[in-house]
């Protein structure tokens, strides 16, 4: 016995009945892993027809295949109207202008100038019929402008080094 009231456990391998600690009585088995008809355990996958019989279960009949295709709810149009599409203009623009920061030392910056400012034009919220690619328009006229600034350094480069030859070769 245990001072202060606790429980105690019975002797390891007895098989005292004492207390009924689960409320399962005598039809408890000593196996706690067996498995029996007792505690409603049935084969879900047994070839007798007791799914027929258990209570409030009717097997359905199986649909008619359909031959179109029905979308369930929530699937039919999008939830938003596509935008309107972009202007190739600001694409062009936008395209040009990273070619001649990236590659081409400014020489494209110019027309890519121009095709981004006909892309602002196109995009704007007051044009007859506004298209969409604002910001890669934006964008297009700010790497336009960059390779701009490329381009005079480059050409301001060619110049002085052209008029220190041409300085250097009358000297």
């Amino acid at each position: 016995m245990t001072q202060g009231g606790g429980y105690q456990y019975p002797e390891f391998g007895s098989s005292s009945s004492e207390a009924d600690r689960h409320g399962q009585g005598s039809q408890h088995s000593d196996d706690p892993y067996a498995i029996s008809e007792d505690h409603g355990y049935s084969d879900p996958y047994a070839s007798s027809s007791s799914a027929s019989s258990a209570p409030g279960y009717q097997p359905s009949p199986s649909p008619a295949y359909q031959s179109s295709f029905q979308q369930g709810p929530g699937y039919g149009q999008p939830a938003y109207a596509p935008g309107p599409p972009s202007s190739s203009h600001a694409v062009v623009g936008m395209v040009l202008g990273i070619v001649s920061i990236a590659l081409c030392a400014g020489v494209t910056a110019p027309i890519g100038l121009i095709f981004s400012i006909l892309g602002m034009r196109e995009t704007s919220p007051t044009a007859t019929e506004p298209k969409g690619g604002r910001g890669l328009a934006i964008a297009g006229l700010v790497t336009s402008i960059l390779g701009c600034l490329v381009l005079l350094f480059v050409v301001a480069y060619v110049v002085l080094v052209i008029g220190v030859g041409i300085a250097a070769s009358t000297s």
